[in-house]
């Protein structure tokens, strides 16, 4: 199944410093599911033992005809506070056993109800990326870039007529 998107999005971002930002705005967009010939696909397939298709499962879209048009607002706040040592990319802090908040994300997104069946949805995220230095080294120009540990954790969860097409799939970046 292919899912082809058409849309607007409009943001406005705030910064509240060069380390924290404010991203709101709105997305209005049309979304299309279709099967590998490239037509319109209202439900899940499956192949049968006589290599035949049928198309007799879930729906593909909220509408049920494979196509949904959906407004919601998106906002995110962004905190972080990496910087370079030679080259590598380190938390704020210089070693191990400092105290450490590195790169944190929340993301909203909050279906206003407007479009296909009148869908109503709440999409939440919350990333974390920490890097960490496990030992102090001295930063000059010239001087090789110290080891780093990277610890990554994603959260997503949702609530409401939320579309198959935009479920979370376990292996996201940067897992392993």
């Amino acid at each position: 199944m292919w899912v082809y998107r058409a849309g607007i999005k409009a943001n406005i971002t705030e910064n509240f410093s060069r380390q924290s930002k404010f991203t709101y705005g709105l997305v209005v967009e049309e979304v299309t599911t279709c099967d590998e010939s490239s037509h319109v696909c209202p439900t899940g397939q499956r192949v049968l033992t006589n290599g035949g298709n049928s198309a007799d499962g879930p729906p593909t879209t909220l509408s049920g005809t494979g196509i949904n048009r959906l407004a919601f607002f998106q906002a995110s706040i962004t905190r972080d506070n990496t910087k370079y040592v030679n080259g590598a990319i380190q938390n704020g802090f210089d070693y191990i056993g400092s105290a450490s908040q590195n790169c944190l994300v929340l993301q909203l997104d909050q279906c206003l109800g407007v479009g296909t069946n009148f869908p109503f949805f709440n999409c939440h995220q919350l990333t974390w990326t920490g890097f960490i230095q496990p030992k102090k080294v001295e930063a000059a120009a010239g001087k090789p870039p110290p080891a780093v540990l990277v610890l990554h954790s994603h959260y997503n969860g949702f609530v409401g007529d939320f579309p198959s097409y935009e479920v979370f799939t376990l292996g996201v970046l940067y897992s392993v």
